[in-house]
């Protein structure tokens, strides 16, 4: 098996999340930082589904099982509420596409950076103790690393994640180029790649026939890519492979200022696709569109309306999804998505190395009381020194561009005046 990860986009400052630009003000934030909240969980997710694979507890018990199997669907839904916070920015701002990309980069970019070069350092110097069990009752390596180090090849993996567009190359390009270094560094580059073309694709979904042009684009683009037209990826670290994903997301939030406040049965909407999800055959593949449906029930909601079961729904959501503590936990998010890996392989390899014998169960629940401590006050210091500094360099670098962008065209003017 591979451990999967999730891809997604940092939130978003409370003062954009309304409507302007697709019709007209909503004074209605609270309901918007539910994503914020829903980030911080499927983020604590993906950890405990690599712990699972670092203990191997999904070969002894069902629960870790399911744990771990659906980590792809938490990739797939993470990159839905992608789809849709970036098309919120593209409306709710007025930028450049130098401006727009200028600061996306920035955003992504610095802590990726870290925690490759910390992943390097610890692929280079751990060895076999970075991968997940084999068989066996007892600690032997499997042939799948959360981190890792190129037998060959360095400097070409080194310059592809330089790019963020590692994810591109198919293995008979560049073996394992997606998942080279530190695996969940494969879905950011899924994320650059979308951030490349969001804008383009949000102008074209807002045309009259938009919507239809850009579904029927994604399903070709998919096609091809699962019948490999475009090679083998190891992951879909390819935008390809997720496009229909991404387009969910897109048109939610399009369609969003045309139904919001029209749900008055949010309860009876999750609990339908509950039923769905449980008696498909295909419920994996459903999962994320029966939680981003749920979602997107709960953002449309009328809350002045709602009483009884609903309306105690909807305080259990609010309670699960808009505490203080939630909401710092989807800050973080970026942040413990892209370090847990390397917390989690080192504190793997001391536990190894004190105690040789140690079963799985003992190994997964001391990975949980040791690594998640690490991780917050890890995450924590990421987010505060490398990541906030690095949002707010790239919108320096954009207002910067804005202003020369002004002068220029103040000259242009004056220059059109002239007789």
């Amino acid at each position: 098996m591979r451990p999967w990860v999730a891809s997604f986009d940092a939130g978003l400052p409370t003062r954009a999340w309304s409507l302007a630009g697709s019709g007209g003000e909503h004074p209605d934030v609270h309901r918007f930082l539910r994503l914020d909240g829903m980030r911080g969980w499927l983020s604590w997710l993906v950890v405990l589904a690599h712990i699972v694979f670092l203990s191997g507890l999904q070969d002894q018990y069902k629960v870790a099982a399911i744990l771990y199997n659906n980590g792809p669907q938490n990739v797939f839904a993470f990159v839905i509420l992608s789809g849709f916070v970036i098309t919120h920015l593209l409306l709710t701002t007025r930028e450049t596409y130098g401006q727009f990309i200028t600061r996306r980069f920035f955003r992504l970019f610095p802590v990726f950076l870290v925690c490759c070069a910390a992943a390097i350092a610890v692929a280079f110097g751990f060895g076999d103790y970075l991968s997940g069990w084999g068989s066996g009752p007892h600690y032997s390596p499997d042939d799948v690393r959360l981190v890792d180090f190129p037998d060959e090849d360095f400097a070409a993996h080194v310059f592809a994640h330089l790019t963020m567009l590692h994810g591109m190359l198919p293995d008979s390009l560049l073996p394992h180029a997606p998942d080279m270094f530190l695996i969940p560094a494969w879905s950011i580059s899924l994320e650059w790649q979308f951030y490349l073309i969001a804008p383009l694709a949000v102008y074209v979904a807002m045309r009259k026939t938009g919507g239809v042009e850009l579904a029927l684009a994604a399903f070709v683009l998919t096609g091809l890519y699962h019948f490999g037209a475009f090679g083998s990826f190891t992951y879909p670290s390819l935008i390809f492979g997720a496009a229909g994903y991404f387009l969910v997301g897109i048109m939610s939030r399009l369609l969003l200022p045309r139904v919001i406040g029209a749900v008055t049965a949010p309860l009876t909407i999750a609990l339908i696709l509950g039923c769905i999800l449980l008696i498909s055959r295909a419920h994996h593949q459903i999962f994320p569109f029966a939680l981003w449906g749920a979602v997107f029930a709960i953002l449309c909601t009328d809350e002045r309306r709602l009483s009884g079961a609903n309306g105690a729904f909807l305080k259990l959501v609010d309670a699960l999804l808009t505490k203080p503590t939630v909401l710092w936990l989807g800050r973080i998010s970026y942040s413990v998505y892209l370090s847990h890996a390397v917390v989690l392989v080192v504190v793997q390899f001391v536990l190894l190395r004190l105690f040789p014998d140690i079963s799985r169960l003992h190994c997964a629940v001391l990975l949980t009381i040791i690594g998640a401590p690490l991780i917050l006050c890890i995450s924590h210091l990421l987010h505060t020194y490398i990541e906030l500094p690095g949002i707010a360099l790239g919108r320096r670098l954009a207002s910067r561009m804005r202003s020369r962008e002004d002068v220029l065209l103040a000259h242009q003017e004056r220059q059109a005046r002239l007789p």
